[in-house]
């Protein structure tokens, strides 16, 4: 009798805890307004989740890609929102420290429509498994190739390869390298740097330059002993696809060094921030940018006015590309929640189908022209080339405000492609 007690007290358990599952992910229903819905949408709410580095390695970045998508959101709601609905933000912070990030997803993930930003190629590589099992969209703040293999990944703008190729494609044309010169590449382990070193090998290859690879991890902060490797290889010129705080360290080193080469970084690298202190006078001398969204100090209406009220709502916060790319991504994610509406399906898969309707999407000049009909290819691959310039607002300007493709990438096949 006890046993059979047990037995029924297990299995009342079993029913209770189904029932609070059920509770915790909403099931898809239809509103009054004939729209699908689903887990984190209500008649007057979308709420979508934001897993943001705020205290790690990147967090001088994402503070104002974080408060860039607080900002734009908050202003289409003043517009109406999406659907009729305002769109609501949960921001949790995981320091870049992919163990807590699995926990908080877990929790968060229960909660909403999708993932307008999980920041980090680290992180995102960790839980792409279960944004599949649970088909959510996510902006993954991150250029990394691989993570477009995957229909849950939203990608705007180019991945950190192109960023690489039409950079070096520049210095080619303009001579600061030719065939036979040795160049260099610290690169952080990971997707992050693992997309950026194919795209580095490429036109190596292609070009008949010697190519120094020098992976550094996450927690380098010191990169004096590189850079004497660097030196020795007699590198003319060095790649940077690592933190802002981790370009400075090359900056710094290799003027120490009398290593005056120049030097390239991707977007996700650079920091207004390095336009102070000892970094301040390598970055301005040496230092090109290669990313595909807008800056602050460029002349386009979509960006000044976001600029304005950005600068008005957080004033104590520096300015730079991380606050037009937070806008950049912010208005990509609503293009496609728009479409979602536009098919009267607010569901999590009625998302993720909405993306690839998606052509020639328009965004005002913030990236170039994006494609998303075509799965697991980067959405654009053209790059602004930028200089620092602590004139203008945010710290760079472009060398050109026409985005640079270079003609190499037609045949261009990534590493992780193949």
């Amino acid at each position: 009798m006890n046993r059979t007690r047990t037995l029924a007290g297990l299995a009342a358990l079993a029913l209770l805890a189904a029932g609070c599952s059920s509770k915790a992910v909403k099931e898809d229903s239809v509103g009054s307004d004939g729209v699908r819905t689903g887990p984190g949408v209500t008649a007057g709410t979308i709420t979508l989740g934001e897993m943001a580095d705020l205290t790690g390695p990147f967090a001088a970045n994402d503070t104002k890609i974080t408060n860039a998508h607080q900002l734009y959101f908050s202003q289409l709601n003043e517009k109406g929102g999406v659907c009729g609905r305002k769109v609501r933000l949960d921001v949790v912070d995981h320091g870049y420290d992919v163990q807590k990030a699995t926990t908080l997803y877990s929790d968060l993930a229960r909660k909403v429509l999708g993932f307008s930003q999980v920041f980090g190629s680290g992180v995102n590589a960790a839980l792409i498994d279960k944004y599949a099992g649970d088909k959510v969209l996510v902006y993954p703040a991150s250029g990394a190739g691989p993570l477009l293999k995957s229909e849950n990944i939203l990608g705007a703008g180019s991945t950190y390869d192109y960023e690489i190729i039409n950079a070096l494609d520049a210095w080619l044309q303009e001579g600061t390298v030719k065939q036979g010169d040795t160049i260099a590449h610290v690169y952080l382990e990971g997707d992050y740097g693992g997309t950026a070193i194919s795209g580095s090998r490429y036109m190596a290859r292609k070009h008949g330059l010697k190519l120094t690879e020098v992976k550094i991890k996450p927690t380098d902060t010191d990169l004096t002993s590189q850079i004497a490797g660097i030196k020795n290889a007699g590198a003319k010129a060095i790649l940077v696809s690592a933190s802002p705080k981790q370009l400075g360290s090359v900056a710094v080193a290799s003027e120490s060094a009398g290593l005056r080469v120049p030097i390239v970084v991707n977007g996700a690298g650079w920091s207004g921030d390095l336009l102070e202190g000892a970094s301040r006078k390598p970055v301005l001398d040496r230092v090109t940018v290669a990313q595909s969204w807008a800056v602050p100090s460029m002349k386009l209406p979509v960006v000044e006015n976001f600029v304005a009220a950005y600068q008005k709502k957080y004033p104590n916060t520096k300015l730079d590309g991380n606050v037009t790319l937070g806008q950049s991504s912010a208005v990509v994610y609503a293009k496609v929640l728009q479409q979602a509406c536009a098919d009267k399906d607010l569901t999590r898969e009625g998302v993720l189908k909405a993306v690839g309707q998606l052509k020639n999407v328009d965004t005002e000049g913030l990236l170039p022209p994006l494609d998303y009909s075509v799965k697991g290819h980067a959405p654009a691959t053209e790059s602004l080339l930028l200089r620092p310039d602590a004139s203008v607002p945010g710290g760079v300007k472009a060398i050109s405000e026409t985005r640079h493709e270079s003609k190499d990438i037609a045949g261009y096949t990534p590493d992780y492609a193949k």
